[in-house]
């Protein structure tokens, strides 16, 4: 079954090749999941896909979120695991740089400048503070004078720590990320979980950048904490350098004076070393070495004793990053160990504070793992169940409708078998799409279908096959089944004065005309052309339009010309065209034509109205065509009848005596002539439903307008009448015209019966004419099988009730006309069993009709919809 089963079998059969969605139409569309071609950017994405790219990422993460940490947790000494950190470190490094390479060969739109490209920027450049030899702390004594601030150290090991916090929950959503390329499955959910895995994956990577960024703010906040910021420090190391200057000065006093060799020595310095010793007791850091503060010092080539040094005397740090070198701020006295640049100072062994700093910022990993993991859970917990639950139902039934479709339009493509061998050539010529590019053109393709669905038929062959021969007739011969028209358009013309009103003599009285039960054929013709100049000059239309832009003798002999073109049919016939007239008066009344249609618009409707079957000669243009008549071959078999009328009309027009727009303008004439052509082309049966889509079309549209406007019919809603009726105003001058012409069952039942029965006489004349020539007959032109009364319940199911409905969604002041017409078809139900004797199936399949009319009708009910509006259930 052309591209949609040649897709199905390769899935089937377990080919090599596998697709992510199948064709659904002849100009069959397969996607391939993966190709043979080893390009460079599959092989990147295949590279990324591995499990073994994934699990050295994952080691690769841990290591750099907790290996150096986990070195000063364990103290372990700078030699030798300085050097097997910085080259672990080192190749991570090379891991992420190339990490974000192939990432950006392989999500060439998506990934560059993305909120995880960012998050991976930052977290491979972070990783040069974990390198000794670059900006990393580790062998290196921490000194705050010389301006390696430890805050900032863990300041840019905290924006590490974010950074690399978005990749860790890669693990959580592996699965949708990253897929292999090779088989992929046909069900449409494979897309919609990967696109939803893709929103999760940018949700989640801004909650990992948020938190990157409030773990810095934290952490910077810290820069007051022990050790680096302890004031302490620098006093200690002042009261040394004090005290020992002290004394230095005291026993350098002493010596002087002595006039023995002895060294002379004091406990003034040594008191202080043990009270810095004691203050330092219970802190995680203290001092165990001082530097320059000598014991044994020389004065005048004489010595002298200042203990009090070997007192902090403790083991060195295994990791130099572990020792705090405090400076005394400056010399108070020249001495080995600080004179000129050198200066003393006091060594702090912080490791047992670097050990908790690093347990700390373990925990606080940890902690932003689990709460960034619980967010990109819940994330994809709620895409899941708000787009990727739904979607997938959608392409389900997307692929559903696919099905139905290709059946629809297969007929539509020539080219079938070339257009498949086009693209299988395509499928192993083009790369590989990602999930965004497929969906993206499988709607595209979704819409190219439905546009090429709404162009078809609405009752299809299945449909057809299950129709009594009434209503098939219905299809087959009034609405031309399976022919297709251009449509056109125009804008409104110029609007004119109105002027005042004047009586004529008519046969009836001015009410009966206004009414849908005014009875033309008891009429003789000049009556019947009273009629139509009592509604073009002396209707509340005619004063306000007609009467201004029309010269009355001038139309007097134009309609006389007319009703002589006209032939006597039982049908097609002058009465006819003074019936559509006197409909399309009612109609325009109804909808408010003078709030929304030109002067022009409305006399040229209703001129059109009146010649809309000028010369017809009582034979369908089926029959015309099928008899090569001299209309059919002048037109091209395209609407003959319509057509030919409309160059009657004109062809009247081009006698000055009989011209009825000879006081139009240049451009009023532009536009009525317009509206004549649109309007009578638009009678033809074979453009029904092309109306009753476009119709239905504005309708969805603006279907809050159009409800609006339902909730106070009788006063046109202002945004209603600027979107719903202003910008299509061509399409309801059709819309009115037609359902005039087709409006005998709006009317009472009386008059449908009289209208009807002509209607039939018609068809079966051409009936009998068709059996002489031999050819055809039509469906609802043998008398000898069709049923009178049967024959209006396919009009009325088929025809006139999907018009009906479409214009009363949108006009809801013609809501009566729908609730006569339901009414109308039970008539003809109750006639068509008495005179028919039909068979209980048939019956019943009727009434189902009958059913579903009546119920689309009281739906339209606009008293209903204001009850339901109110809150009155009992009429739902």
């Amino acid at each position: 079954d052309g591209g949609y089963t040649r897709a199905m079998a390769k899935v089937d059969h377990g080919c090599e090749r596998s697709y992510a969605l199948v064709d659904c139409g002849p100009a069959s569309y397969a996607y391939p999941a993966s190709s043979h071609r080893r390009t460079w950017r599959s092989s990147a994405k295949r590279v990324l896909a591995s499990v073994v790219f994934r699990s050295t990422g994952i080691a690769c993460l841990v290591v750099a979120l907790f290996g150096g940490g986990l070195c000063v947790l364990l103290d372990l000494p700078d030699d030798p695991w300085n050097s097997v950190v910085d080259a672990v470190m080192l190749l991570v490094l090379l891991f992420f740089v190339a990490e974000l390479i192939l990432r950006l060969i392989v999500e060439v739109k998506e990934y560059p400048l993305s909120s995880l490209f960012w998050l991976d920027v930052l977290g491979t450049a972070s990783m040069v503070f974990e390198i000794s030899y670059l900006l990393g702390t580790a062998g290196k004594i921490n000194s705050p004078d010389a301006g390696a601030d430890a805050v900032m150290v863990r300041a840019a090991r905290a924006a590490r720590v974010g950074a690399r916090v978005g990749r860790l929950s890669m693990p959580l959503r592996i699965p949708a990320i990253v897929y292999a390329g090779g088989r992929t499955s046909p069900d449409s959910g494979l897309s919609a979980r990967i696109l939803g895995a893709r929103v999760t994956l940018v949700l989640s990577s801004k909650v990992a950048l948020l938190v990157s960024a409030v773990v810095l703010g934290v952490l910077v906040s810290t820069m007051g904490q022990y050790p680096d910021g302890d004031q302490s420090l620098k006093w200690t190391t002042r009261k040394l350098e004090a005290d020992y200057a002290r004394a230095y000065h005291w026993v350098s006093n002493r010596t002087a004076a002595a006039h023995h060799d002895s060294a002379i020595s004091t406990t003034l310095f040594e008191g202080t070393v043990e009270d810095v010793a004691d203050f330092y007791a219970d802190m995680r850091y203290y001092p165990y070495m001082l530097s320059g503060f000598g014991r044994e010092v020389k004065l005048e080539g004489r010595r002298a004793l200042i203990p009090g040094a070997a007192l902090v005397q403790g083991a060195e740090p295994n990791r130099k990053q572990n020792v705090l070198r405090q400076l005394v701020s400056r010399c108070l006295v020249d001495r080995p160990g600080c004179e000129g640049h050198e200066r003393a100072s006091v060594y702090f062994d912080c490791t047992a504070a670097a050990r908790y700093d690093a347990a700390t910022d373990a925990i606080v990993v940890l902690f932003i793992i689990l709460c960034v993991g619980l967010s990109v859970w819940d994330i994809s917990c709620n895409i899941n169940r708000m787009v990727v639950a739904p979607l997938e139902k959608m392409l389900k039934t997307a692929h559903t409708m696919a099905a139905v479709l290709n059946q629809a339009i297969k007929h539509k493509n020539s080219k079938g078998e070339e257009t498949e061998r086009e693209n299988e050539a395509d499928d192993n010529d083009e790369p590989e799409e990602d999930e965004a590019e497929l969906l993206e053109r499988v709607f595209k393709k979704m819409a190219a279908l439905t546009h090429l669905f709404v162009e078809q038929n609405v009752i299809d062959d299945a449909r057809m096959r299950d129709l009594d021969a009434e209503s098939k007739g219905v299809i087959v011969e009034m609405m031309q089944y399976a022919r297709r028209e251009v449509r056109k358009s125009t804008a409104k013309g110029n609007v004119f004065l109105r002027g005042p009103s004047a009586l004529m003599d008519l046969p009836v009285r001015p009410e009966e005309i206004q009414s849908w039960g005014l009875n033309l054929l008891s009429m003789r013709p000049p009556d019947q052309q009273k009629v139509v100049e009592y509604v073009m000059f002396d209707s509340s239309v005619g004063l306000s339009s007609g009467r201004h832009l029309l010269d009355q003798e001038c139309f007097r002999v134009f309609a006389e010309s007319v009703r002589l073109c006209y032939y006597d049919n039982p049908y097609h016939s002058f009465a006819h065209a003074c019936d559509v007239v006197g409909s399309c008066f009612r109609l325009l009344t109804q909808v408010q034509c003078e709030e929304w249609l030109s002067d022009v618009e409305i006399v040229a409707l209703l001129v059109s109205a009146l010649c809309h079957d000028i010369g017809h000669p009582g034979k369908t243009n089926p029959f015309l065509v099928e008899t090569g008549n001299e209309l059919a071959l002048r037109y091209n078999d395209k609407s003959p009848l319509e057509n030919m009328h409309c160059a009657r009309l004109f062809e009247i027009c081009s006698d000055a005596k009989t011209n009825v727009f000879s006081k139009f303008d240049r451009a009023g004439y532009k536009q009525a002539r317009a509206v004549c052509i649109e309007g009578i082309l638009f009678t033809d049966n074979a453009r029904h439903f092309d109306l009753v889509k476009d119709i239905k079309k504005v309708h969805e549209t603006y279907s809050d307008l159009c409800e609006v406007q339902m909730s106070s019919p009788e006063s046109l809603n202002p945004q209603y009448l600027q979107d719903v009726i202003g910008k299509n105003t061509m399409l309801w001058i059709k819309v009115i015209l037609h359902t005039a012409d087709v409006s005998n069952p709006l009317k009472s039942f009386e008059m449908n019966k009289l209208w009807a029965m002509r209607v039939v006489d018609e068809f079966f004349a051409q009936g009998d004419e068709e059996k002489k020539l031999g050819i055809p007959v039509g469906m609802l032109n043998d008398r000898d099988k069709v049923s009178r009364s049967g024959a209006e319940h396919g009009f009325i199911n088929f025809l006139l009730s999907p018009l009906v409905i479409s214009v009363v969604q949108v006009f809801p002041t013609l809501y009566p006309r729908a609730v006569q017409m339901a009414s109308n078809m039970v008539d003809w139900h109750q006639h068509w069993m008495r005179d028919s004797q039909p068979s209980d199936e048939d019956v019943k399949k009727r009434e189902a009709d009958i059913e579903k009319v009546r119920g689309q009708v009281n739906e339209l009910d606009p008293t209903r919809r204001l009850r339901l509006t109110a809150g009155d259930t009992s009429v739902a």
